[in-house]
């Protein structure tokens, strides 16, 4: 299964993301998967595209504009671009506020499964932010599956867009 892997970060850059991400990534082509990871990357300028393989894994980096809506049509045509190329099975977006969003987005628009991943932190902080709240509802309300690392994070995702919907 050909799978775009979406993420705000990724090794070398620092912290558990990046590293459940990589380990996620590395797990999926293990057993047989072929895995793109799209990171939108504070490194690099806005809007410059960066291919690298550490590892055998193709991950496209992209710089972020400083605008949000901009960073995320970037990022969103970057996707869809790479599809056209060579399509995708699956979209994962791991962590809801950005990488969820554009996963879902992009699966909607292209009619696609997505999956999008809460790490707890979407959840517990970034839903109360009023910039990214809608982001995060639109994921877990458009993505095919939600899956979460902690606890009862899938529960309480099921119940907080499930309430946006009733």
């Amino acid at each position: 299964m050909r799978i775009a892997l979406l993420t705000e970060k990724f090794p070398p850059e620092v912290g558990g993301l990046a590293v459940s991400v990589q380990r996620l990534a590395q797990g999926l082509v293990r057993v047989g998967h072929e895995i793109e990871v799209f990171v939108l990357s504070e490194a690099l300028r806005p809007g410059q595209a960066e291919d690298t393989t550490p590892g055998g894994l193709l991950v496209h980096r992209l710089g972020a504009h400083r605008r949000s809506e901009e960073a995320l049509g970037a990022w969103f045509q970057q996707v869809v671009a790479r599809h056209t190329e060579q399509p995708f099975d699956l979209l994962h977006g791991y962590f809801l506020p950005r990488a969820g969003f554009i996963a879902a987005y992009v699966g909607t628009y292209l009619r696609l499964p997505s999956v999008v991943s809460a790490r707890g932190n979407d959840l517990d902080r970034a839903l109360f932010d009023p910039a990214r709240a809608a982001h995060i509802l639109y994921a877990l309300q458009s993505a095919s599956a939600i899956t979460g690392m902690v606890g009862n994070v899938p529960a309480r995702a099921v119940a907080r867009a499930a309430a946006q919907i009733n």
